[in-house]
């Protein structure tokens, strides 16, 4: 597979480090002081409107699916911009974003992107490499973001070029649309099953957190009164779930995935509450599933998601992003 360098192959190596990894964070996190409505830069659209990044944007920027619009580019490739971007990489704003435990790792991934990308030269990777070896990793960073941006960015399509084969297809879509399908009952296994395990052992350190008491399996909760909370995690889990199951196998081949979407939206909304600081790590379970619940998903998310999403269904968001350690409540 041909290496590249654009910004969707520096998303997959900066995502690594950190603390929120989902498109949207990250891509306001690299091009903040492009986009800063307080800066200098500003890039603007062909009707004077300055860009910002969205969850449309920066979802189709980091699957590679669009280009990064010329004026963007060329805003970016300037040596003033240059000089932005590597002062505010260096600054507390934006090294506060960085994950301690896995930096390391994300810069190895950004060297080995430059080491073997195919599109550019070797007298331009042996500068680069030679600002991080020097010991000015946020600089290297900077200096990759910039070339990054210039590179071509669209590589995978969004949707399949429709065919006329597709008449009978619109046509079962448009039926679907005027009678809309019944949401799908939950069930919730009595005993906790093998996908839940990563989301239900931070739960039992939450609840240790609160309680001072080792949590092991469901029934030590009983005489520690978090017995109903816990079953209730656990229901709001199996209604996402339930959702994502019902949906996936009407998604057709090389479109993205609505409940990737889904939590994306979720994972950007509830950033400020994840970061906040709580007494014990219930509290901080309380806050942020609630504050997920009270988040409105965008209007394309919950047409591709038959309207089935719900205060539960959010809830249970958070703990799908525990499961895939986009979340935690107790860090190790």
């Amino acid at each position: 597979m041909r290496v590249i360098l654009n910004y969707k192959s520096l998303y997959e190596a900066v995502k690594v480090g950190v603390t929120n990894d989902g498109y949207t964070p990250v891509t306001r996190m690299l091009f903040f002081p492009v986009f800063d409505p307080k800066g200098d830069i500003q890039p603007c659209d062909e009707n004077g409107v300055p860009y910002e990044v969205d969850t449309k944007n920066a979802n189709a920027w980091c699957k590679g699916e669009d280009n990064i619009p010329i004026s963007i580019k060329t805003a970016v490739g300037k040596k003033s911009t240059l000089e932005a971007l590597i002062n505010y990489y260096k600054s507390k704003q934006f090294t506060d974003q960085l994950y301690e435990a896995t930096e390391d790792e994300m810069y190895e991934a950004v060297v080995s992107l430059v080491t073997n990308c195919e599109d550019v030269s070797e007298t331009a990777k042996k500068a680069l490499l030679k600002v991080y070896n020097s010991g000015e990793k946020l600089e290297f960073l900077a200096r990759v973001f910039q070339r990054a941006v210039r590179g071509e960015n669209k590589v995978v399509s969004k949707r399949r070029k429709k065919k006329a084969a597709d008449t009978d297809a619109d046509s079962v879509t448009e039926f679907n649309t005027l009678v809309r399908k019944k949401k799908p009952r939950v069930k919730v296994p009595k005993k906790v099953q093998p996908p839940e395990l990563n989301y239900v052992t931070q739960l039992y350190l939450a609840y240790k957190s609160a309680t001072g008491k080792a949590i092991t399996k469901p029934e030590d909760l009983d005489p520690l009164d978090y017995r109903e909370h816990f079953e209730h995690q656990r229901k709001t889990f199996y209604m996402a779930e339930t959702v994502h199951s019902e949906i996936r196998d009407s998604v057709m081949p090389n479109e993205p995935d609505p409940f990737e979407e889904l939590k994306e939206e979720i994972d950007t909304g509830i950033f400020e509450v994840k970061r906040a600081t709580y007494k014990n790590a219930v509290l901080k379970v309380d806050a942020v599933v609630g504050k997920a619940a009270e988040l409105s998903i965008s209007s394309m998310v919950d047409d591709a998601t038959n309207h089935w999403i719900g205060v539960g269904e959010k809830k249970g968001v958070c703990h799908m992003l525990v499961n895939e350690e986009r979340l935690k409540w107790v860090e190790a």
